[in-house]
């Protein structure tokens, strides 16, 4: 699948969750590599922070305030991007939250209908808002899921809807091969951007991970380049191994 030269105009991307140090590895990588952004995200004052932070590498960046979760807002926000950018050439949907070890019997049906909504609807909703932009410049889509390290017990509603991510990645894949619109995914495990350092969570699952949330931006932007240009379907998983099971 040849992915073909970009135009330097048309090297931008849209980046649907940024609130946290993974978005901001990501928002950082792709600028550090030519990349025009519209930063997505509920926190305006950290969206424009790292926006500034992004800007210092020489390219242009728009933060926008939008809630992955509500249809209005990220259309209106997706509207938004696409005027400040002009075409768009690639998503990055990094949206994610509702992690609990509540098991199924305490599970909430507000919790399950969240997680849905950020995890699976906000995304679909994403990729249906630059799908005309995507394919008429052969763009690519990366989207964030977890490590498969995050199936445990009592995570119900975030395991099973990031593990839809991924079905959902391979049928875009398919999907769009025609247009020539790549589509993947990465799978991080716990870096040092998590809101909580070593907690009671991460002891009870044994995942703390001090290792920084660089590489994932890293890897998003190998995925979204030229030096990629047969991976789509794809899911690389970043977990340091904690997915591998032991001897």
């Amino acid at each position: 699948m040849d992915g073909g030269d970009r135009d330097l105009n048309e090297k931008t991307a849209v980046i649907v969750g940024v609130g946290t140090g993974m978005g901001r590895s990501i928002a950082l990588s792709l600028a550090s590599k030519g990349w025009n952004l519209a930063l997505l995200s509920r926190d305006a004052k950290r969206t424009g922070e790292i926006c500034h932070e992004a800007e210092a590498k020489g390219i242009k960046c728009f933060p926008i305030v939008a809630d992955a979760m509500d249809e209005g807002s990220l259309n209106e926000a997706m509207k938004e991007a696409k005027k400040k950018l002009g075409r768009v050439g690639a998503l990055v949907y990094n949206a994610g939250g509702f992690f609990t070890l509540d098991g199924i019997e305490s599970l909430s049906l507000d919790l399950l209908d969240k997680a849905y909504l950020l995890h699976l609807r906000g995304l679909i909703l994403s990729v249906k808002a630059l799908l005309d932009d995507l394919k008429s410049s052969k763009g690519s889509v990366v989207v964030v899921a977890a490590s498969p390290a995050t199936i445990v017990a009592g995570n119900a509603a975030y395991a099973s809807t990031k593990g839809a991510q991924l079905w959902l990645v391979k049928r875009l894949a398919k999907e769009l091969l025609s247009y020539g619109v790549r589509v993947n995914s990465v799978s991080p495990g716990p870096t040092t951007h998590d809101p909580s350092s070593p907690s009671d969570l991460e002891v009870k699952l044994g995942t703390y991970d001090p290792r920084p949330s660089w590489d994932v931006g890293e890897a998003v932007a190998f995925l979204l380049s030229e030096s990629s240009p047969r991976f789509t379907g794809a899911n690389l998983i970043m977990d340091g191994g904690l997915s591998i099971p032991a001897d």
